[in-house]
């Protein structure tokens, strides 16, 4: 399936409302890019809280960026670090590296 088609962002759609975080995190990274959807950083960001929430690393490290960045929400620096620890603690080297940022 092409990134972002139709029959994608359905099939994440279908996944979401049956509460999969991987799904969630998925479609929080089409509405951040615009991509098969109108690019919307609010949606993006109440998807990934939602993954969040489920412990999902990636979704920990994407929020965290959004809040790092006033993506979708408030700019808080003090969240970030603290959502950045968290998917680092879950193994996240990314968050690892971001976290040298601070």
């Amino acid at each position: 399936t092409k990134s972002g088609s139709k029959e994608q962002i359905e099939q994440l759609r279908f996944w979401v409302e049956r509460g999969k975080a991987w799904s969630m995190n998925m479609l929080g990274d089409k509405y951040r890019q615009g991509i098969g959807v109108p690019k919307d950083q609010k949606r993006a960001f109440e998807l990934y809280t939602m993954a969040a929430e489920q412990d999902c690393v990636a979704a920990i490290h994407n929020l965290g960026a959004m809040y790092g960045n006033g993506q979708g929400t408030e700019r808080d620096v003090p969240k970030a670090k603290k959502l950045f620890i968290k998917a680092a603690a879950l193994g996240d080297v990314i968050a690892i590296l971001a976290l040298n940022v601070f």
